[in-house]
């Protein structure tokens, strides 16, 4: 069974927040899914946006990268680089950037 690259991000993400299965015994694997899958494009839009935001004012795509997870930070802490990375490459910002 191969597995996509979004699915690869989502368990990766789920790891991260410290989800399992087992936890929610009330939700059916298909309801924490979907609920997952919101949960991770609400953070994609929410980094998206401010690296949007960021972005011109910077010199470089990596130090937009850097300034956007330093303003993320202010409100959640559990962003890091790499999250930030995941979120903008499965957001499509950073083709073209080497990134």
């Amino acid at each position: 069974m191969s597995v996509s690259f979004p699915e690869v991000m989502l368990t990766s993400f789920l790891s991260f927040l410290g989800i399992k299965e087992r936890q929610s015994p009330s939700l059916s694997r298909e309801e924490m899914v979907a609920r997952s899958k919101k949960i991770f494009q609400q953070n994609v839009d929410l980094v998206s946006s401010v690296y949007d935001r960021l972005l011109p004012s910077c010199d470089s795509p990596r130090a937009a990268i850097s300034a956007t997870l330093s303003s993320l930070r202010k409100n959640y802490s559990y962003f890091s680089y790499e999250s930030v990375k995941i979120s903008l490459r499965y957001a499509g910002r950073l083709k073209g950037t080497g990134l």
